[in-house]
């Protein structure tokens, strides 16, 4: 019999167990009341970077070398918090909407992205560490224009509220004779989308997209009121 070595099998029960919370959070969104959620709700703005993407027509890699097929677009979310409480985004859902190219009608393509699917290992020296992320930002009131970043995992964590290098972040994982780390800022996601509407042939580039982050009022640890809101944006 192989025997799997401890370390694998205390990595493997901690990205189970995360997941495993990870559902259970997103389920307790439907369980929250709705006492003023509503109105909360529309004090929140939601836009992407850049405003108007641009569809791309090759097929790429991204940074886990992971293929995206084409045609394509990036961006990255921004949040504005106009209410009085704090909001947390679990995970966030595109819908897509174009015209077939073979020449149908209007066709939609859903895509969903979780905390997990950032998930990276650090190498430290002769360890590393595993980045495993809970949620895509607490943001508190009065919070402008601020993109999504990945949170809850402190060690992954190296850049300020603007997603640059933080010079006052000290690296977890490094000795006290070592020099501050200043790490770099892959915990602000861009979110690719691929295989769009339309097809290789891309007759047709223009696309509605709406977006919808999925959270919560509330911090992580403690959510009051489920949040309700969907924005929309074009490709070009």
């Amino acid at each position: 019999m192989t025997k799997v070595p401890l370390k694998r099998q205390c990595a493997s029960g901690l990205r189970a167990n995360l997941n495993l919370r990870m559902l259970a959070f997103v389920l307790m969104i439907t369980l929250l009341p709705n006492c003023g959620a509503k109105k909360k709700s529309q004090e929140i703005g939601i836009a992407v970077l850049p405003e108007k993407p641009i569809v791309i027509t090759a097929d790429t890699k991204d940074i886990f070398d992971k293929e995206i097929k084409a045609p394509w677009f990036m961006v990255r979310p921004v949040i504005s918090n106009g209410s009085s409480s704090t909001l947390t985004v679990i995970t966030i859902k595109f819908t897509t909407m174009g015209l077939d190219s073979s020449g149908g009608g209007m066709i939609e393509k859903t895509w969903s992205g979780m905390p997990s699917d950032f998930r990276w290992t650090r190498p430290q020296g002769l360890s590393s560490h595993s980045c495993d992320f809970s949620h895509f930002g607490e943001f508190k009131p009065g919070a402008a224009d601020q993109t999504l970043y990945l949170g809850g995992d402190k060690i992954c964590q190296p850049c300020d509220i603007n997603g640059d290098p933080d010079p006052e972040f000290r690296d977890p994982l490094l000795l006290p004779s070592e020099p501050t780390s200043q790490g770099f800022c892959i915990n602000r996601p861009r979110f690719a989308l691929g295989d769009g509407p339309g097809g290789p042939s891309m007759s047709f580039t223009a696309w509605n997209v709406q977006i919808q982050p999925i959270g919560w009022f509330g911090t992580f640890n403690d959510p009051e009121d489920r949040f309700m809101k969907i924005s929309s944006f074009r490709t070009q």
